[in-house]
């Protein structure tokens, strides 16, 4: 398996490889760089790569010649935890709750009108960029659901809960080189959505 040392996914892949029964020690990683991954997969270099769905994986299915690609999601299979998200140093929030609160604000009615709208957002976003309209819209596509989940639907979007932080600190305690658990007060807050 492609594994990108400093990647995200290299630091959650052994708590999913153990969650689900997987001895580590059976598989072989191979080092890679971001560059790397995606190439060593299409190549045959390596059986399987690590990334994000709407990143890597879209990647390896569009370049894969019509090659079957299979996405096997951390979520689904027992890993619940925090990806991306909007973060603040604790000094420039305790000084600044009001800019904070603006771009926290804006950001989510960006993002809501960007679910409600995905075609005029990608029209915005193509101005920006070379990646062609097909791929953001495929990207943003596969995005919408991850953002737009359950959790969002029931407590609106950018909402966050204590149960799903403890997990996500666990993991990152036990296999992302986390130090030690730092108090939901200054790790999370969700004050600033309303």
């Amino acid at each position: 398996m492609g594994n990108v040392p400093i990647a995200s996914t290299a630091k959650v892949m052994p708590a999913f490889l153990n969650k689900n029964g997987v001895d580590i020690g059976k598989v072989t990683l191979v080092e890679q760089t971001f560059a790397t991954a995606v190439p060593s997969v299409l190549a045959g270099e390596v059986d399987a790569g690590q990334g994000y769905v709407f990143g890597e994986y879209l990647a390896i299915k569009n370049g894969g010649g019509g090659r079957a690609v299979n996405w096997i999601s951390f979520a689904e299979n027992g890993i619940q935890m925090y990806s991306n998200g909007i973060a603040v140093n604790n000094d420039f929030l305790a000084a600044n709750p009001g800019a904070v609160r603006s771009f926290v604000q804006a950001s989510i009615r960006g993002l809501d009108w960007t679910i409600k709208n995905p075609a005029a957002a990608i029209d915005i976003m193509a101005q920006h960029t070379t990646t062609k309209k097909e791929v953001l819209l495929e990207q943003l596509t596969v995005a919408i659901p991850l953002m737009n989940n359950k959790a969002a639907m029931d407590n609106g979007l950018g909402s966050m809960s204590a149960e799903k932080w403890k997990e996500t600190q666990d993991i990152m305690i036990e296999y992302g080189g986390q130090k030690e658990r730092v108090p939901d007060d200054k790790a999370w807050t969700s004050q600033f959505l309303n």
